[in-house]
């Protein structure tokens, strides 16, 4: 999505805008009313962050394939209708030209956008410079507009005064919502304050653009949200904008150059009993199908909402023998929203399986109501006797300046972070867990992380001054509840001075583009600076860290495992054929090691240098082999074999030419299965498995299937109807039983609740059934033609 629409975008849209408008700078400028084909040009450069409690903030992470990137460039020219803009090109500094493209037919800007996780990257194809839009209206023909963007300056971050106050505000009554101040702040400046309905995607609340009602400049610190404009029970998204201005186009078409930073945050009313929350189930930890967990870990589930923590219903199974839930004691943490389960008779059986049942029915959230449905889960537990406490093996926290190699030498990508961790020998032996930066008394709460046993915080910043404002050098403390050990405070100081070590260099890159199968791989760097095999001698640590191409770890290499400064060598059989991998190589400098104040546990702190390369293996990749069985009529693709720690991805046609996605699985050495109830509804099915691709989101489309009938006495069929939907302009034809399946080319993610309206062509007539919220998978629907139209 898009931080920048137009004003009339902004002023009388329906959906979620949650873009920035600066069609303003008349204000500045004293121009002339805007005519008929260009509302607003921009050339803009942001960071997007989220702020997820009242002291911390930091770059919006990417929690699943579908989440934007936070760092951005946008070029675009907004027309005053969707006819308004005929063509139009981007040229970028240095001459590449780029069309500028609209992203749908109603779509009324032409717009080219580039989004990236490195801020290298993004200057390196979108660098500081001229740019020059050239664009053709329908109206008033060709226009050429040069903007220049110089200089970087980004404004800081935004920031939530009263945070806390804004998660239990009072619908009826004002809100107001308070930020830190735009340093450096003027009226040429811009301030947007935007508020969204999370379900429903519309905008509730909006500042005005300047000159206009309710606008703000870069000297605002607050806005007043008026009474009644939240609803109880409801999630709201909201996002602080600020933009700094470095230059324009101050006659007709008007336009502007320059920086901003957004934070995404939420706003949520005060509970009120009867009204629902909308909580939902969310994970188990330990995850559901894992092995080899260890036998003192304790089960968490975590709910969306803050629940009532008086209502529960586990059935428990140790072997496929069901046990009472009395052999569990329960406790709900994080202010209601995870239950906590410890076994009474730890530790959990050796090499078991342990499953378990919720009847969501028996939960309620904090409003009082009842959940629906029913999960279930199991894990297999490990052979190994249990380590003794301590409940946390290792506390640490690293600030990290990030490198990228492709020749000679590591780059800067522009990135710097910040990850405080806790490590558990099990899984949920710490209740709570926080982490205060001294210096500047901020602190925030480390989460879970789903696939490890251990909590975290991972920040990242684009800027150095933006991780030094939030974790500011000199003392960190870990402030911990335990579950056998009870409160624990420990502190570690990093010291007042930056310490980077030099960035990791590789010295047999090339090298590493195109490694024979099977053989064992070695890794040649700059031998790191006072390194020891002894990290508490030489205060210098190396790691390294394999992903393949999906972004998951291959490997992870600790330190002991290292026995030189400058190589390690990769064992053959971990890398496959035919396969690209990015590897991080850490650069460790320890500032304070502490095996005293928790005894039993380690506590590190330091500053690292992280360089990522890719290498690539020779020869083909190795595909799983897929076997079909058909039972009952349903079809049940069994995949086994291809690569461990790999997704793949199961797709269905009718046609052999147009391909869906149905399921993802996880190759981790076991066969998986995906079952197709469809295919009793289709002639033809076809199948087939194939890599999911990175940051992919193997999403089924939405599908219906019905028939349509004469009448409400359902005896009569009515084939050749055509059937459409409003999602999208995909049809298809009812066959000679009035039966008809549609797979749409919209994706069913957010389609649960969503209205949508399915539209019957019959010859030279039509009929709409809806807007409903169908759901993203509706079957067995019955259609009546003769009935009164909706």
């Amino acid at each position: 999505m898009h931080r920048f629409l137009t004003v009339a975008a902004r002023l009388f849209q329906t959906g979620h805008g949650r873009w920035l408008v600066l069609g303003w700078l008349v204000v500045l400028i004293g121009g002339s009313a805007v005519a008929a084909d260009v509302n607003f040009i921009a050339i803009v450069k942001g960071q997007t962050f989220e702020q997820t409690g009242p002291d911390l903030v930091a770059l919006k992470e990417q929690n699943n394939p579908n989440d934007d990137p936070p760092l951005s460039f946008e070029g675009f020219v907004e027309g005053s209708t969707a006819a308004s803009l005929v063509s139009g090109n981007l040229q970028l500094p240095g001459g590449a030209l780029i069309a500028l493209l609209r992203n749908g037919p109603s779509e009324t800007s032409l717009r080219s956008d580039w989004q990236s996780e490195s801020l290298l990257d993004l200057d390196t194809a979108r660098p500081n410079g001229t740019y020059t839009l050239d664009f053709t209206t329908q109206n008033e023909g060709p226009f050429s507009i040069s903007l220049a963007l110089t200089g970087d300056i980004y404004p800081n971050v935004p920031q939530v005064k009263n945070f806390t106050a804004l998660q239990s505000i009072t619908p009826t009554a004002d809100t107001l919502i308070e930020w830190f101040p735009m340093v450096g702040g003027a009226v040429t400046d811009f301030i947007l304050c935007n508020v969204w309905d999370q379900e429903t995607n519309e905008t509730v609340f909006t500042t005005g653009m300047p000159g206009s009602d309710g606008a703000l400049n870069g000297l605002a610190e607050n806005v007043t949200m008026p009474a009644d404009t939240l609803q109880a029970g409801h999630s709201y998204g909201a996002e602080i904008l600020f933009v700094k201005v470095v230059g324009g186009h101050f006659t007709y078409p008007r336009a502007i150059a320059g920086y901003y930073k957004a934070v995404d945050f939420e706003i949520r009313p005060a509970i009120q009993t009867g009204v629902a929350l909308g909580a939902q189930f969310e994970s188990a930890l330990p995850p559901s199908s894992s092995t080899d967990i260890p036998r003192d870990s304790s089960i968490t589930f975590r709910f969306s909402k803050r629940m009532l923590t008086t209502e529960r219903s586990i059935t428990w199974q140790i072997n496929g023998i069901g046990i009472g839930r009395a052999n569990f004691s329960y406790e709900w943490i994080e202010d209601g929203q995870v239950l906590l389960c410890s076994y009474l008779s730890s530790p959990l059986p050796a090499n078991a399986e342990i499953t378990w049942a919720l009847d969501l029915s028996r939960f309620s959230d904090a409003a009082g109501v009842p959940l629906t449905g029913l999960v279930w889960g199991s894990f297999h537990t490990s052979s190994d006797d249990p380590q003794s406490p301590p409940d946390v093996s290792v506390y640490h926290m690293r600030k990290i300046r990030c490198f990228q190699q492709t020749g000679e030498t590591p780059v800067s990508t522009g990135l710097y972070g910040c990850d405080p961790t806790i490590e558990l020998p099990a899984y949920n032996r710490v209740k709570t867990a926080t982490f205060t930066v001294v210096a500047n008394g901020r602190s925030g709460a480390l989460t879970s992380d789903e696939w490890a046993s251990q909590k975290k915080i991972s920040a990242l910043y684009a800027s150095k001054n933006d991780l030094d404002q939030f974790y500011t050098n000199g003392d960190f403390t870990f402030n911990l509840t335990t579950l056998s050990q009870g409160l624990k405070n420990v502190t570690l100081n990093l010291g007042a001075e930056d310490d980077y070590p030099a960035a990791p260099a590789l010295t047999n890159l090339a090298a590493l583009q195109e490694i024979p199968s099977g053989t064992d791989v070695t890794l040649n760097w700059v031998p790191l600076s006072g390194w020891s095999d002894s990290f508490a001698v030489g205060n210098t640590i190396i790691e390294a860290e394999i992903q393949n191409s999906q972004g998951e770890e291959v490997a992870w290499i600790e330190f002991s495992q290292f026995t030189s400064a400058s190589q390690c060598v990769i064992p053959a059989g971990l890398l496959w054929p035919g396969r690209s991998y990015r590897v991080k190589l850490y650069f460790t400098k320890i500032k304070d090691l502490d095996t005293v104040s928790y005894e039993g546990a380690m506590g590190v702190v330091g500053f690292a240098s992280v360089t990522e390369f890719s290498i690539q293996t020779a020869g083909t990749p190795i595909m799983p082999t897929v076997t079909i069985e058909q039972t009952q009529g349903t079809i049940k693709l069994n995949v086994s074999g291809g690569e461990n720690a790999r997704w793949y991805v199961a797709e269905t046609s009718s046609d052999l030419q147009r391909w869906l996605p149905q399921a993802e699985g996880w190759s981790d050495g076991s066969p998986f299965s995906f079952y197709d109830p469809d295919a009793s509804y289709l002639k033809s099915r076809y199948y087939r498995v194939r890599d999911r691709a990175s940051n992919e989101s193997a999403e089924r489309n939405i599908t219906i299937q019905g028939t349509v009938w004469r009448d409400s006495t359902q005896t009569t069929p009515v084939p050749g109807t055509v059937v459409g939907t409003s999602l999208d302009t995909r049809t298809t034809v009812t066959d000679s039983s009035g039966q008809f399946f549609l797979e749409t080319d919209t994706p069913g993610n957010n389609y649960n609740s969503t209205p949508y309206t399915i539209i019957m062509q019959f010859g030279d007539t039509s009929k709409d059934f809806g807007p409903w919220p169908w759901g993203a998978q509706p079957r067995e629907q019955s259609f009546i033609q003769n009935e009164a139209p909706n």
